[in-house]
């Protein structure tokens, strides 16, 4: 346990992650309150309150899916500068692959959730601020989860999607350790794959089944109906009538779970292969 919150508090207290995390997502909300919302023309029956809801929505939970994967980066650098340690505490000590793997993704996981939580609670003041900046008569209810239930929902796929990231990156730095050479490209993997397939959602540029089997993708779709109660279309930009492909949430559901186990038994095995290596040579490509 002391290793978990030794981990868990050296995340939040690098300023780097505070930088590129929530701080970076905040700046692009920001934009999206004050900025891009004022060429929007809404159709004259459409409820202004709806669209500011799902606008807020898709904004919350893409960011849900990405601040884990800043996280994702420092677990690769503790693997990195522990390739001594964890072989050494595996063979002579009591340490074992899983209960490593398990104070990684812990950590990482906890680290996600604070960030997720000082996101959400930021967001929906600057929506509500920006919105009514921007021209749209709503208020901070508007913005808001449908209900105290579509609230709790949205926490929960905050945490699942903070599990299924946390347990990518895990499972990749438990890679990077074994092969340290590639550690530089493999810590930005998550992030790399949250823009590609999130913002694919966002247009339905991918075919439906991939955006479906994809975690990143079916975790925004999951995060914008707990949040709304409304089931999203494929294309989120693209509301009804303009769409009306609705997604398939009982598979997006399934998706998330099965790569979240798969790839946390990846992570175990990753773990015991690690073997030594200089952080220095590594730096040198070595």
């Amino acid at each position: 346990m002391g290793y978990l919150g030794y981990l868990s508090k050296s995340y939040l207290r690098n300023r780097q992650m505070l930088f590129w995390g929530p701080t970076w997502w905040a700046f692009w909300i920001a934009l999206g309150a004050y900025v891009y919302p004022r060429g929007f023309q809404l159709p004259p029956s459409a409820p202004v309150g709806e669209f500011a809801r799902s606008y807020t929505a898709v904004w919350l939970s893409e960011g849900v899916a990405y601040l884990p994967t800043v996280a994702g980066v420092g677990v690769v650098a503790t693997i990195l500068y522990s390739t001594a340690a964890y072989p050494y505490l595996i063979r002579f000590g009591r340490a074992t692959p899983r209960k490593i793997t398990l104070s990684l993704f812990l950590s990482a996981l906890a680290a996600a959730l604070v960030l997720d939580a000082t996101l959400i609670a930021t967001g929906v003041l600057v929506m509500a601020g920006g919105l009514r900046h921007s021209g749209f008569d709503v208020g901070l209810p508007d913005v808001l989860p449908a209900s105290l239930v579509n609230a709790v929902e949205f926490a929960g796929v905050s945490v699942l999607a903070s599990v299924f990231v946390t347990a990518l990156s895990t499972a990749l730095a438990a890679a990077a350790g074994a092969a340290p050479k590639y550690s530089r490209a493999i810590s930005f993997t998550p992030m790399l794959l949250f823009f590609f397939f999130a913002f694919s959602a966002l247009y339905g540029a991918l075919p439906e089944w991939l955006l479906v089997s994809s975690p990143f993708s079916a975790l925004v779709y999951l995060g914008v109906y707990a949040y709304t109660g409304t089931v999203p279309n494929v294309a989120l930009a693209k509301p009804p009538p303009l769409s009306n492909n609705s997604v398939p949430l009982g598979l997006c559901l399934a998706s998330v779970i099965l790569w979240t186990l798969a790839l946390l038994a990846v992570a175990a095995l990753a773990v015991g292969k690690i073997t030594y290596k200089p952080p220095a040579e590594e730096r040198e490509g070595a």
